[in-house]
């Protein structure tokens, strides 16, 4: 036997225990994943920072079991520990519980990107809505004095306040605003599109 064929020899077993090996890692690592919690620091601009322990949720933990099963029943095959139809319907029955936690974590993935959407618009338009209670408020001072600490003093001005004229101009839309509408109009405000546009 020449040295090409024992290092022939040696690929051919660490190719054949490589997906094995990687497929069960792999599910230990998963599985950890949702037992094992992770600090997330959150900066806190007022104070110390949030420290919260976080963990996947139970489907990271079984999509762990799954990659380790099969891990497993990968490597009882290669010692022909399992027979060829026990090996091949344990194939299946993986597959088709692998498609199916497949289908669950697209369909979680799928809702934490729509928060993350919807997080970041409403935190567009509270950044809108807190400027303008920052321009009444600024308004309202420079009317009577002092800053309001009530909600209703601040309306009651924003609706019958006498700082604030508006100069009618053009045609007003019957509709609100579009978001790249209002950035054109009125850049770096962030203005919220709750209402139609007035005079």
């Amino acid at each position: 036997m020449s040295s090409l064929d024992s290092l022939d020899n040696v690929k051919y077993s660490i190719n054949r225990f490589i997906g094995p090996a990687i497929t069960i890692i792999l599910g230990i690592y998963l599985y950890s994943k949702s037992v094992i919690p992770v600090e997330v620091i959150q900066s806190n601009p007022g104070g110390e920072d949030i420290v919260h322990k976080v963990i996947q949720n139970s489907l990271f933990g079984s999509a762990g079991l799954f990659f380790f099963i099969v891990g497993i029943f990968w490597l009882l095959y290669i010692f022909n520990v399992l027979k060829a139809i026990v090996a091949l319907v344990s194939a299946l029955v993986l597959t088709v519980l692998g498609i199916y936690i497949l289908g669950l974590s697209t369909t979680i993935v799928k809702d934490d990107v729509d928060y993350n959407n919807k997080k970041e618009l409403y935190f567009r338009e509270m950044k809108g809505r807190i400027n303008d209670i920052k321009i009444a408020q600024i308004e309202f001072k420079r009317e009577n004095g002092v800053y309001t600490d009530n909600s209703d003093s601040l309306i009651y001005f924003i609706n019958n306040g006498k700082t604030i004229k508006y100069v009618r101009s053009g045609v007003t839309p019957t509709r609100k605003l579009t978001r790249e509408e209002a950035d054109y109009l009125y850049p770096k405000q962030n203005i919220p599109l709750d209402n139609n546009m007035t005079d």
